[in-house]
């Protein structure tokens, strides 16, 4: 594993978090812009039908920023979600890095040697950690 390989892999979580927050942000901004952008062709509409030319108008003008608005901002909640969905976190990425690794066939073939009951050992094995973990947390 390379430097740059390992500087990404800390990085992921970052970009992770970077992604999301953009997201919950376009998020709010395209919900706020789409119902302002519903509400004011409401008002446009009652006030063409009330022969109302300067509320049809102003309200007309309003639904217009509005959906310069929602619209890019839905984009780019798409795209952040996108992006957050496609780039790993640092835990995946060293689970995508390492197991291979260990998994390859002439360590599985030296493992095998040494225990058939593999799994059951490994089981065990991560369970000693999570109480000791746990312990350690406690205290």
């Amino acid at each position: 594993m390379t430097e740059s390989m390992i500087y990404w892999i800390t990085r992921l979580d970052g970009i992770h978090g970077f992604c999301q927050g953009f997201q919950i942000i376009a998020t709010i901004l395209a919900v706020v812009g789409i119902i302002t952008a519903l509400i004011t062709g409401g008002v446009k509409a009652a006030a063409i039908a009330e022969g109302s030319d300067d509320d049809a108008k102003i309200a007309g003008s309003i639904c217009k920023v509005a959906c310069r608005v929602w619209i890019p901002m839905f984009c780019l909640a798409t795209i952040c979600s996108l992006a957050r969905t496609l780039t790993p976190t640092t835990k995946e990425m060293i689970a995508i890095k390492v197991i291979p690794q260990i998994a390859s066939v002439n360590n599985v073939e030296k493992i095998k040697d040494i225990s058939k009951d593999m799994l059951d050992i490994t089981a065990d094995w991560l369970k000693d950690m999570r109480k000791k973990y746990v312990n350690g947390q406690d205290k």
